[in-house]
């Protein structure tokens, strides 16, 4: 059994308005899937993108806007969003109040901005 404080927050360089941190993936000794914990400040979004695997999105506090193929949801904390596999998607946070989000997918999270995303629009994400 191994147990790990959760680091701090960092600033995502390609995504103005959003911090991050790894809760569980390569830094745990986990490379088959990875949970990331994110705040979102008002008009912080992450660009329309795919990935080959569900990706799944639990909302915690605030109104996260995903948009996932032809739909639009505004999801309110305490809701869990299930993306399915090549879903052209997008997030983002209208505000007011900054959105607490995590992410989980069975992926490697230290190649999964690079070999498990297509982005669709934007920067991709370092």
């Amino acid at each position: 059994m191994s147990i790990y404080p959760h680091g701090d927050y960092q600033d995502v360089p390609t995504r103005p308005g959003i911090r991050a941190r790894s809760l569980v993936g390569p830094a745990h000794g986990i490379s088959d899937f990875f949970i990331h914990e994110n705040w979102l400040e008002e008009g912080a979004a992450i660009p329309l993108h795919t990935h080959p695997v569900d990706e799944v999105v639990i909302v915690t506090e605030g109104a996260l806007t995903v948009e996932a193929g032809a739909e639009t949801h505004l999801v309110s904390g305490g809701h869990t969003v299930v993306i399915p596999p090549e879903t052209p998607h997008r997030l983002s946070n209208h505000g007011p109040a900054a959105v607490h989000m995590m992410a989980a997918a069975a992926w490697n999270h230290a190649t999964f901005y690079r070999d498990g995303t297509s982005y669709l629009e934007g920067t991709p994400r370092e």
